[in-house]
């Protein structure tokens, strides 16, 4: 996959850079950091990554947020070759 495609979640932009990492930038906005944001996250970068292992950067410098404690807690894949859709 080409570098340069953004995908919006509730809470990040997530896109991949001419290295391959995938850069996650969280957003400055009012939205919640549930289990739903978590799986769309993850889901976006096993997109980009076209579900190959992938190293991430997390770009905090607009805002930093915490998932809540069920998205802290939930049992996401641990790569993307298990996501099932």
């Amino acid at each position: 996959m080409e570098h340069g495609k953004i995908i919006r979640t509730n809470i990040a932009e997530l896109s991949k850079d001419e290295r391959g990492f995938i850069r996650l930038k969280l957003l400055k906005t009012e939205a919640d950091f549930d289990l739903t944001e978590a799986k769309n996250q993850f889901e976006a970068a096993c997109f980009l990554s076209n579900k190959q292992p992938y190293k991430v950067l997390v770009d905090t410098r607009e805002a930093f947020v915490s998932p809540d404690k069920e998205a802290g807690r939930s049992s996401l894949p641990h790569n993307c070759v298990t996501l099932k859709r």
